[in-house]
């Protein structure tokens, strides 16, 4: 009861980060969906080895203009962490708990939102 309650305000928490929804994830399922060493916990985390590598660049070019180089860099991670995000929700919508999804949908939309960012040519990222 306790956990449907938490998550339930989880998913009405509307001013979660990017970060914040990432780092809730593994906590969201109460039998630990996915279990570490499973091919669902490699494709989860390459997913996030993605969205880390983005945040690198991020970093480095902290309010600067950037080249198209790290730009590019940025749009290619996003896309992958996109790409195999949405395969991991596809394959496992049925081992997932109502927070799971909501955070995997979550974070889909703020990397969708980053990207369109990128794709108008903003001069920082």
């Amino acid at each position: 009861k306790a956990y449907d309650t938490l998550s339930t305000e989880l998913i009405g928490h509307s001013d979660m980060g990017l970060e914040e929804a990432v780092e809730c994830f593994p906590y969201a399922h109460i039998d630990d969906f996915p279990q570490s060493n499973t091919k669902e916990f490699q494709v989860f985390h390459g997913a996030m080895s993605h969205l880390d590598k983005y945040m690198e660049i991020v970093r480095a070019n902290r309010g600067e203009v950037i080249g198209s180089s790290a730009r590019t860099r940025a749009v290619k991670h996003l896309a992958a962490a996109m790409e195999t995000l949405m395969i991991f929700q596809r394959s496992n919508r049925e081992n997932m708990s109502k927070l799971q999804l909501f955070l995997v949908g979550y974070i889909l939309e703020r990397i969708t939102n980053l990207a369109i960012e990128l794709e108008r040519g903003s001069g920082e990222l």
